[in-house]
């Protein structure tokens, strides 16, 4: 039986290593700062989030045309465009996620 308490001692550990530049992370939504192992910051979640709201809206992961994680990173790192943002969607929503992806 598990419970919370070892949720919390997991995260407490994580929060006092402060190792902001450590690769942790799933390549579809992974922030290019954190790719290229620099300091990742609220920023990245963010990115992460557009990246999510992009496979909301298509079902489909963003870089999704990437069968290899390592080929998703390296054209991650390498792009100088975020991930493709659906032309059907509202204005105003491809908008937000390309705020996200800043």
């Amino acid at each position: 039986m598990s419970d919370f308490g070892g949720s919390k001692v997991s995260i407490e550990e994580e929060i006092e290593k402060k190792d902001k530049k450590s690769f942790k992370g799933t390549p579809n939504w992974m922030a290019p700062e954190t790719v290229k192992k620099m300091e990742y910051t609220r920023f990245s979640d963010i990115w992460a989030i557009g990246c999510t709201l992009i496979e909301m809206a298509t079902g489909e992961p963003p870089w999704s045309e990437y069968n290899n994680p390592m080929t998703i990173l390296y054209n991650i790192m390498n792009s100088k465009d975020p991930p493709q943002i659906p032309d059907y969607l509202s204005d105003d929503f491809q908008d937000f996620i390309s705020c996200c992806l800043r």
